[in-house]
């Protein structure tokens, strides 16, 4: 995910962790963060980022995050 300055990509999570499970934030040189998503058994399920201020003071509590990614995985078989 390309990084959306001044905000930082949270640790994405799975809607189902026994269909797909998502390993630790990484980032590179430019800034840009990334993770391993593992498709485990039949199924669907949604991975979910959000990038919030790095500053918590930004944001009221319970507030909106900025961005949100969205991956849907299906897996078959």
């Amino acid at each position: 995910m390309p990084p959306i300055d001044p905000d930082r990509w949270l640790q994405p999570t799975s809607s189902d962790p026994r269909v797909a499970t998502v390993g630790p934030l990484g980032f590179d040189q430019e800034g840009v963060t990334y993770t391993t998503v593992t498709a485990r058994t039949p199924g669907t399920a949604t991975v979910r980022a959000t990038a919030r201020p790095q500053d918590s003071h930004d944001l009221p509590r319970g507030g909106q995050p900025r961005q949100l990614w969205l991956l849907v995985i299906t897996v078959i078989t």
